[in-house]
């Protein structure tokens, strides 16, 4: 069964991201970003990592090993099987 998305104009989408003020409502990376990764070995780790750093140079921000207040600030989880 697949779900039927509805057709969303760009306000309506833009609405989504936005507070009642107008501001942004999610957070912008102010700091380097600190990935983790869950779920892949470790050939497929270096291959995330290096798509990751080629994302942040083209952004032209940061990567760091760890975030200093949440340790990471961005998450990927890989699962296999859904059950």
């Amino acid at each position: 069964m697949t779900a039927q998305l509805p057709d969303l104009t760009p306000e309506q989408i833009e609405s989504l991201f936005t507070r009642h003020d107008g501001s942004y409502a999610f957070a912008r990376w102010g700091r380097p970003v600190a990935p983790i990764v869950f779920g892949v070995q470790d050939e497929t780790l270096k291959t995330v990592k290096g798509a990751l750093e080629a994302v942040m140079t083209l952004a032209g921000h940061q990567m760091a090993e760890t975030d200093p207040e949440l340790g990471s600030n961005l998450m990927f989880f890989f699962f296999r099987g859904w059950d």
